[in-house]
């Protein structure tokens, strides 16, 4: 089972996840992750709108869970995780979770080829992508929609080519309520086709 499936999503497999702001697609995302690593697959994270330690915050958060964490001294709405309890979920995190480094490109071929090293690298078997509107793919041909639909393929090839299970978000067009459905998904209609 390990061969064909990663925590209920075939290998390979392109997941795409949409949703209005601040419904919880990179909550619901960072916790499949921390799933599959507790179940034994390793994962990787490009998030084009967390850098690198607030990412790392945020799931470090996640989990220790709520009883966990506490509560700031400076405000009420911050919280964060003990250095005791991160530090053990650091450890169990070690060579199984890792972030790619957005400081470095944000360029879709750039972020692709990093991606490629890494999963062959380090075995990796769940990608997670957040998301498609933070890639810069200006330098790819053609007019926007040609582009994301040149994007996406570039990510489909990417991940049958490397048997991952990967998960891309898509954000909507803007939304006034009410469920979102395939024709609400930002971007060429293509984007969910394919």
């Amino acid at each position: 089972q390990f061969d064909t499936e990663c925590c209920g999503f075939d290998k390979p497999s392109m997941n795409v996840w949409s949703g209005n702001n601040g419904c919880g697609k990179s909550s619901l995302l960072n916790q499949l992750a921390l799933n599959a690593v507790d179940k034994g697959f390793k994962v990787a994270i490009y998030s084009g709108e967390l850098r690198g330690k607030k990412l790392k915050r945020w799931v470090l958060m996640q989990a220790a869970g709520k009883p966990y964490n506490k509560k700031s001294q400076y405000n009420d709405y911050d919280y964060f995780t003990p250095d005791i309890i991160k530090g053990k979920i650091v450890e169990w995190l070690k060579d199984k979770l890792y972030n790619y480094n957005t400081r470095y490109s944000s360029n879709i071929e750039q972020v692709c080829v990093e991606i490629e090293k890494l999963v062959k690298e380090k075995g990796v078997d769940m990608l997670i992508i957040d998301n498609l509107s933070c890639l810069d793919i200006e330098t790819l041909d053609g007019a926007i929609n040609e582009q994301q639909k040149a994007a996406r393929k570039m990510i489909i090839r990417l991940t049958n080519n490397l048997n991952v299970a990967t998960h891309l978000i898509i954000h909507p067009k803007k939304s006034y309520g009410g469920y979102l459905r395939k024709e609400d998904v930002s971007g060429a209609k293509t984007l969910t086709d394919l």
